[in-house]
């Protein structure tokens, strides 16, 4: 995915990328290596496809690592994730929400 977003974005002062599990707890280390806080995290269509012990993880991550800092995810209820094999789109794809 990062090869991909290098097509589009160039890393500046303010935005890095990093090629990395959201779960691997390295990432954090070097984003708090380079920043003096607090950070903007955006998490896109990554949250709901991993196991709830792998979000609480990160989530407790991003706050233990970096206070006062901000986080937008998305988030989808039950509803959503029982009906992944109807969706248009999401019904052709291999990965399924959790």
């Amino acid at each position: 995915m990062i090869d991909l977003r290098g097509h589009s974005f160039a890393d500046t002062a303010r935005r890095t990328m990093i090629a990395a599990s959201a779960t691997d707890e390295a990432w954090a280390a070097e984003v708090a290596s380079r920043a003096d806080g607090p950070c903007l995290f955006v998490a896109e269509a990554v949250l709901p496809y991993l196991p709830e012990p792998d979000v609480r993880r990160v989530v407790d991550l991003l706050c233990d690592r970096f206070p006062g800092s901000l986080q937008a995810l998305d988030t989808a209820g039950p509803g959503f994730f029982d009906t992944q094999e109807e969706h248009d789109a999401l019904s052709k794809v291999a990965a399924r929400m959790q």
